[in-house]
């Protein structure tokens, strides 16, 4: 039995039509449970706010706003296997719909549909028969580096809500990457000890650190953006992902600079999910060159950047 662990996510985001009563009202922390369970996945902490309900899961994180949700999970889980019972327990209709990743480290090792992104677009074009503004997008031409997505609205709906920028970041410094381990002899939490509490110096955080190495995080800041961490430190196979919704671009370099000193990456991947049509921005990161770039019209989900270090 391997004991290697898939750190990159899967990325699902839903969006509802406008209701009278929250989404946050009906999918209840009790609801949740029940739908996680069927995919083997449970809530380790919890961060409620007056606009979302945040919650750290065993296998990454879950954001549930007003009309929206976001679920991330990381290893070998089922992920789609939870849609039927989200749909049904939300009691509304999806107007959207989001799936993101970056390029497993062990595709071969993902359960059906998960093994190939045509046999995840195949799954979620079934579990969404009633959204037809559809866009499927690949970017990248290294294997190892790739980011995918697939996005489906409801003809005529505005689905895309702000900015969301992801990071994707592989081959963790040594020195970094000791942190996240139990017996680091680091003083303090992980959250300190790491640097991931200046990132966001006023944001309200919950942490979970794993019994033996791993760290997950998750983060609100002002009324309704939010921030979330996920850290396996593992040689040879070490991953950390940051995302953010709901930030502003225009101290992007400087996020990414503050992000990328918690972790010091041997390569990374920034992509930038905006609501309009953005023009193909150049980041200037020190000592970095930037190998790739691509951005791509997503229709009724706006625009995505995609660079690669």
């Amino acid at each position: 039995m391997t004991t290697e662990f898939e750190g990159v996510e899967k990325r699902l985001e839903i969006v509802f039509g406008k209701e009278e009563d929250s989404l946050r009202e009906v999918l209840t922390e009790e609801v949740w449970l029940d739908i996680l369970r069927s995919i083997d996945c449970w809530i380790v902490d919890k961060l409620l706010t007056a606009s979302v309900d945040s919650y750290l899961l065993s296998a990454s994180s879950l954001f549930v706003f007003d009309d929206r949700l976001i679920i991330k999970t990381c290893g070998e889980i089922k992920l789609f296997q939870a849609i039927t019972k989200i749909l049904g327990l939300s009691k509304r209709t999806p107007v959207g719909v989001k799936f993101t990743r970056g390029t497993y480290f062990w595709p071969e090792r993902q359960p059906e549909p998960h093994g190939n992104f045509p046999s995840e677009v195949s799954e979620l074009r079934r579990n969404f028969l009633e959204l037809d503004d559809t866009v499927t997008a690949e970017f990248g031409t290294d294997e190892k580096h790739k980011f995918h997505i697939f996005a489906a609205a409801a003809s005529g709906s505005s689905v895309s809500d702000g900015v969301t920028v992801e990071i994707l970041m592989t081959g963790i410094e040594k020195s970094k990457a000791s942190v996240f381990f139990k017996d680091s002899g680091m003083p303090g939490s992980m959250t300190s000890a790491s640097g991931i509490d200046q990132i966001f110096p006023e944001s309200s955080i919950c942490d979970h650190e794993f019994p033996t190495c791993g760290y997950s995080m998750n983060g609100v800041v002002g009324s309704n953006s939010v921030y979330t961490i996920h850290v396996t430190p593992e040689e040879g196979f070490s991953f950390a992902s940051f995302e953010v919704c709901g930030c502003e671009t225009h101290s992007l370099e400087k996020l990414v600079q503050n992000v990328l000193s918690c972790f010091n990456p041997s390569t990374f991947t920034v992509v930038l999910h905006t609501r309009s049509k953005l023009e193909l921005l150049d980041l200037n990161i020190e000592g970095r060159i930037c190998k790739e770039k691509d951005c791509q019209n997503l229709g009724s989900y706006g625009t995505m950047t995609y660079l690669s270090f």
